[in-house]
């Protein structure tokens, strides 16, 4: 509703809302958003889109998906590898996507309940074995489903993908490093300081 004169207006598909900053929790993008997707209920404006990831390289998906900062969101299908299998399918076009860890639960603030599962994946480019692993990350989020059979192991997942910084890692490594070599009492340069 327009404040000044009462009117309502509407917003051109694909066109951004001024100063809308879409950064869901975790909780928020399970127990909201994909929870809404399992059981088909629509929202009146699409803030994820439905999209394959899986046939895109990262720097190559639409920013139609780029609801965050940096981020991008999508509703994904996840596939198999194998059609008796639950192994899930993440090869791309020229890359493929890998698991880092074990899926972590996403916890609801009220009740301390698990209401889904976080896994992280890092994207290398190339074949498997072969692979170089890029600056891109996802966090792949389900809702868990502890007798998954073949069948349904194509589950929905609401996937954020983005660009580790690189930056911040390395000066918070560097960071570390001269705290640790002025901790004994000498600077960086190995002189003794007096205090």
């Amino acid at each position: 509703m327009n404040m000044f004169d009462g009117t309502t207006t509407t917003v051109d598909e694909g066109v951004p809302l001024p100063g809308f900053r879409f950064h869901p929790t975790e909780e928020e993008l399970v127990g909201f958003y994909l929870r809404r997707k399992v059981d088909n209920k629509s929202l009146t404006i699409e803030l994820i889109k439905e999209i394959d990831i899986y046939k895109y390289d990262p720097s190559d998906l639409p920013k139609t998906g780029m609801m965050g900062e940096n981020d991008l969101y999508f509703f994904c299908k996840r596939g198999r590898k194998y059609r008796n299998s639950v192994r899930p399918n993440r090869v791309t076009g020229s890359g493929f996507w890998k698991a880092t860890g074990i899926d972590k639960p996403v916890f609801s603030v009220r009740s301390g309940e698990a209401i889904g599962l976080k896994k992280t994946l890092v994207y290398y480019h190339g074949s498997a074995g072969k692979g170089a692993k890029t600056e891109w990350m996802m966090h792949e989020f389900r809702l868990p489903n502890p007798t998954l059979t073949a069948q349904e192991a194509e589950v929905w997942t609401i996937c954020r993908i983005f660009k580790r910084n690189k930056k911040i890692k390395q000066d918070s490594r560097q960071g570390a490093a001269k705290r640790a070599s002025t901790s004994n009492g000498k600077g960086v340069d190995g002189n003794k300081r007096s205090i």
